[in-house]
């Protein structure tokens, strides 16, 4: 039974990582598909701390249920926050916030609108730190086509508007 546990445990930490990395996305969002990863999540989360809770008495499957059990509160609470369960309907355009890390506290969706309106306001000189991806992304996040053709000057140039799309 521990090696189903362990086996069980293993998938669990595969499907969190998964679920994290959808989360933390700053680009496109997809409600439907978020929310079926953060319900399977939710499920194997439960699986596995229902396993873990056999081994009472062994400190890292009493850990593993404990950390199992808060991380599925955690997403129950972001679900809550992204609206209702049915397919496309009522779902906001983005996450509530696509820079909180998962498990952090969340603030709602309503400061986070999207990221043209944050891209105005970041100056010339901060995008001359971006990488060419994060240019790329904040470009098409303004709707600029032929962002990938693009050389660092030529984003840095679109983006603060010295250049047309």
């Amino acid at each position: 039974m521990s090696i189903k546990c362990v086996r069980l445990d293993n998938d669990c930490a595969d499907l969190c990582t998964v679920a994290a990395r959808i989360l933390a996305r700053q680009t496109g969002y997809d409600a439907p598909t978020t929310m079926a990863i953060i319900e399977a999540t939710r499920t194997v989360l439960r699986a596995s701390a229902d396993a873990a809770e056999e081994f009472k008495g062994t400190p890292y499957f009493e850990l593993s249920a404990k950390e199992c059990r808060e991380t599925e509160q955690l997403l129950g609470r972001l679900a809550e926050q992204m609206g209702s369960s049915d397919a496309g309907e009522g779902y906001p355009t983005s996450p509530p916030s696509a820079t909180t890390p998962a498990g952090a506290s969340m603030g709602g969706g309503a400061e986070t609108s999207g990221t043209s309106e944050a891209s105005q306001e970041v100056s010339e000189e901060q995008l001359r730190e971006m990488n060419m991806d994060e240019l790329r992304d904040m470009a098409r996040d303004k709707g600029l086509s032929g962002v990938h053709d693009m050389r660092k000057e030529e984003l840095i140039d679109a983006i603060s508007g010295k250049r047309g799309s």
